[in-house]
C-alpha cells in the first residue's frame, strides 16, 4: 500500500510541475505583450503578500524588480483591498481612487498605465493574487480578456493547493515510513 501511495504522490507531483510550467509559459507570453506581470503569494503568518515570481518585457519594461517585496506603507491602498481579497481592473491612471495616491505616483513613475490584479484562490483560501500591468500604454480589460485571466489564476490556484496537499501527503507518509521502520 505505501508503494502504490508513494507512486500516486510521484505522478500527482509531475502533473502539477506539468501544469506550473504551462502556467508560467502563459503568464510569460501575456508580459510579453503587456510589459509585467507578477505572482503575489500570501504568507499566512504575516498576512503580508510578497512578490514571488515576475516576467517582464525588458524592451517595455525598465523599473526595478519587485521580487521578495511585501506589498504595504505606503502603498496601503492596494494591502487593504489584497486584504479583502478583492479584484483590482484599472484601465486608466485615472481610474485610481483618491486614496490610492501612493499607487498612483508609482504606477506614473514606472510607466504602468493599466493595471489588473486578480485574487488566487484554492477553493474558499487566498493564496495570492497574479497581478498584470500594461507598460507605456493603456489597456482596456474587456471582459472576454478578464475572463481568461480569471481562469488562468484559477489554475494556479488548483496548482497551489496540490502542493499544499502533496506536502501533507509527503509529511504523512513520512510518518508512517517511520511507525513502520520502528516496529520492523
Amino acid at each position: 500500500v505505501l508503494g502504490l501511495v508513494s507512486y500516486r504522490v510521484r505522478m500527482a507531483r509531475a502533473a502539477s510541475r506539468c501544469s506550473c510550467t504551462s502556467v508560467a509559459r502563459a503568464i510569460l507570453a501575456i508580459a510579453m505583450d503587456l510589459g509585467l506581470a507578477t505572482l503575489l503569494s500570501l504568507d499566512r503568518t504575516t498576512g503580508s503578500f510578497y512578490h514571488t515570481h515576475e516576467w517582464y518585457e525588458s524592451r517595455l519594461f525598465q523599473g526595478p524588480s519587485f521580487l521578495g517585496t511585501a506589498v504595504g506603507a505606503p502603498h496601503d491602498w492596494l494591502a487593504a483591498r489584497f486584504a479583502e481579497g478583492e479584484e483590482i481592473l484599472i484601465s486608466s491612471v485615472d481610474d485610481f481612487p483618491p486614496d490610492a495616491r501612493a499607487e498612483r505616483r508609482t504606477v506614473e513613475r514606472l510607466d504602468i498605465r493599466s493595471v489588473l490584479w486578480i485574487p488566487i484562490r484554492a477553493g474558499q483560501q487566498l493564496d495570492g493574487y497574479l497581478a498584470f500591468d500594461a507598460i507605456g500604454n493603456e489597456r482596456e480589460w474587456t471582459e472576454q480578456i478578464v475572463y481568461r485571466l480569471r481562469l488562468l489564476a484559477q489554475i494556479l490556484g488548483a496548482a497551489l493547493n496540490r502542493f499544499r496537499k502533496e506536502a501533507e501527503l509527503e509529511r504523512q507518509l513520512g510518518f508512517e515510513r517511520l511507525v513502520s521502520e520502528l516496529s520492523s
